[in-house]
């Protein structure tokens, strides 16, 4: 049995806006350095995306994405991808906020 798990990594986010409030174009990546005397190796993500404000609000917005994960500890949040999963996935989406 494994008694301590020591990892450590980061994550980073930038994101600008192209077209004032109808365009957003961001960029984000993490890593994890894994302990290898727990058993466990590195991972990684690499994302680029937008969002498309459709009218005068952020309450509508079209999302498109593109994620390289590398051996991904967890699973996403929105279900993206899963724990253990290694390679490319696109993503679009619409959110509607009400």
């Amino acid at each position: 049995p494994v008694d301590h798990v020591d990892d450590s990594g980061f994550q980073v986010q930038a994101s600008f806006f192209p077209v004032p409030k109808v365009l957003e174009v961001y960029a984000a990546t993490s890593q994890i350095y894994g302990d290898d005397d727990a058993g466990f190796g590195d991972s990684s993500e690499y994302l680029l995306g937008a969002n498309w404000y459709l009218f005068d609000t952020r309450d509508i917005r079209w999302n498109v994405q593109l994620m390289d994960v590398n051996r991904s500890p967890v699973s996403s949040t929105f279900g993206y991808y899963t724990g253990g999963q290694d390679g490319f996935t696109f993503a679009t989406s619409v959110s509607v906020m009400f």
